[in-house]
């Protein structure tokens, strides 16, 4: 299926590409990447709005996906939304915690948002909690 859909984006024939995917995550629900490809292509597109809401299900069905977590993240910020951005970094730490990759976007989108007291802030959070516990 994915690779069927790849060749349909690749020809550029994104109509097909997006019936390949519904067709797949009708089957598999809980594939995170039929959800990426589908956000991308719509993005692609220029349909940030529903490349958003793409991401938005994907996270909702696949919430121990990383990169779509990610993906849903750069979207918001992409589009202004600093707030709505924090808050999905939030609940993807939540949903994923002892992520490494999560804690440093959410630093990087801090000192991208001009926010450096933030950055210093979750880049200590992310330094203890990941850290395992330590026995005598």
């Amino acid at each position: 299926m994915i690779k069927s859909v790849k060749l349909e984006w690749a020809l550029n024939d994104f109509q097909s590409a997006l019936t390949l995917l519904e067709e797949g995550l009708k089957t598999y629900p809980d594939d995170p990447k039929l959800w990426m490809m589908k956000g991308q292509i719509m993005d692609e597109q220029g349909s940030m709005e529903e490349a958003r809401t793409a991401y938005q299900e994907g996270t909702k069905k696949c919430p121990s996906s990383v990169p779509l977590w990610l993906l849903l993240a750069r979207i918001e910020e992409r589009r202004g939304q600093l707030i709505k951005c924090r808050s999905v970094m939030d609940k993807a730490r939540l949903r994923n915690p002892h992520n490494d990759q999560l804690w440093l976007e959410s630093v990087r989108i801090e000192n991208r948002g001009g926010v450096k007291d933030n950055a210093g802030t979750l880049l200590a959070k992310g330094k203890f909690s990941n850290s395992t516990p330590r026995t005598c």
